[in-house]
Order: C-alpha cells, then sequence, then structure tokens
C-alpha cells in the first residue's frame, strides 16, 4: 500500500509540470526576446529562501499577459515559473506583474497571491536586461531571491 501511495504522490508531482515542459519547449523554440528591453519568451536559473536556505532550479517563460476581453497591454506580463525543492518537488505558478522600461532593460513589482502549500501574499520586485534579471519574493514568511538568464 505504501508503494502505491509513493507511486501515486510522485505521478501527480510530474503531472503539474507537464503543462509547463510542453510551454517551455514551445517557449525554446521560439527563442527570446528580440530587444534588449524585451523580457519576453524562456528564462532558467535558481531561486533560494534567504530565511532558511532552501533553494532549487527555476524555469520561466515571460509572455505578454491579456486581461478578459482586452488587446494585449504592452506592460502587463505573465510570468510562469517552475520551480524545484529538494530536487523531487515541484510547483508551478503564475505571476503577472506591470513592467516599465528603465534605462538599461525593465523593473517590475507587484503583489500575488499564490494558493496552495508556501502560499500566501507574495510582493516580487525585479530588475534585467533581455539576457538576465534578477528578482526578490517576500512574504509573510519567506523571503529570497530569484536569479534567471537565458537558456
Amino acid at each position: 500500500m505504501m508503494k502505491f501511495v509513493s507511486a501515486a504522490a510522485l505521478l501527480m508531482l510530474a503531472s503539474c509540470s507537464g503543462g509547463f515542459n510542453r510551454e517551455w519547449r514551445q517557449a525554446l523554440a521560439e527563442g527570446k526576446g528580440t530587444s534588449p528591453r524585451d523580457l519576453t519568451g524562456p528564462w532558467q536559473g535558481a531561486w533560494r529562501s534567504e530565511v532558511n536556505g532552501h533553494h532549487g532550479e527555476l524555469r520561466c517563460i515571460v509572455s505578454r499577459a491579456r486581461a478578459a476581453g482586452e488587446a494585449d497591454s504592452a506592460n502587463r506580463h505573465r510570468f510562469h515559473y517552475h520551480a524545484t525543492f529538494m530536487k523531487l518537488l515541484s510547483a508551478t505558478y503564475d505571476v503577472t506583474h506591470e513592467v516599465k522600461q528603465s534605462k538599461d532593460g525593465f523593473v517590475y513589482s507587484g503583489d500575488q497571491r499564490i494558493s496552495g502549500m508556501g502560499g500566501g501574499l507574495y510582493h516580487y520586485e525585479g530588475k534585467g536586461t533581455s539576457e538576465r534579471f534578477h528578482a526578490t519574493f517576500r512574504s509573510e514568511s519567506d523571503h529570497g531571491v530569484f536569479e534567471l538568464r537565458r537558456p
């Protein structure tokens, strides 16, 4: 019985990544942003908690976001993250931010409520160029950094 429960848990974790992995392969095939300030496309790197030292791999696909019934917003972007934890567990989640152009690239900040284990209200701040970006995250129980670059 315990083997069945373990196998079911692993299958559920793997299935969480299936949609992201398809989207990731498509983003890789399409390539990266075309201008120094374009952050759309695939990103990869790592995340790290500064509270407890937990860390893992991090992939992100950034695309222009669209609210229901409206055209693409030049500033609103969807950040679709896939994070690993302890090399075995993973989670995917979406965050939407208003992105502003800066002298050398882009900046963003905002809040997002994340559901599930480790969820809550998160505050994000990030900046970067079309090749690299650095972001911080903060919630009531954790804070840390994301470091991402183009694959």
